[in-house]
């Protein structure tokens, strides 16, 4: 019971062990909605949506960078230029979430499927 990554791995877990919950750490920074079932989010609303928290809680650039580098990670992994230009925005640019909100509305014109 740990370190679930699917919501399929978190029902057969409580199933097996009988427990009332599960944890995760890496799968949800990978999918936040993990645990929503069918019907989760596209990546790119969670990715504004934690944009909304960042705003609201102003944690560093970095640490910002690298939960949307896993959020939007399963839609960029075959436009390995999308992620270099994530990977570039550094923190001297990044008072504020509005490059990594115009990076994601840049990125979902160029990836069809997070435009959906």
């Amino acid at each position: 019971n740990g370190n679930v990554h699917t919501f399929e791995e978190a029902q057969a877990c409580l199933e097996a062990s009988g427990c009332d919950a599960v944890m995760s750490a890496t799968g949800l920074l990978a999918m936040p909605a993990l645990f929503s079932g069918p019907g989760r989010p596209e990546p790119a609303d969670m990715a504004m949506e934690y944009l909304d928290f960042a705003d609201r809680y102003n944690p560093p650039a970095t640490a910002v960078r690298a939960h949307l580098f896993g959020v939007l990670q399963p839609l960029l992994a075959h436009r390995p230029d999308l992620l270099s230009r994530l990977g570039r925005i550094y923190n001297k640019d990044a008072d504020t979430t509005d490059p990594f909100r115009a990076f994601i509305e840049a990125a979902r014109r160029e990836v069809p499927s997070m435009a959906e």
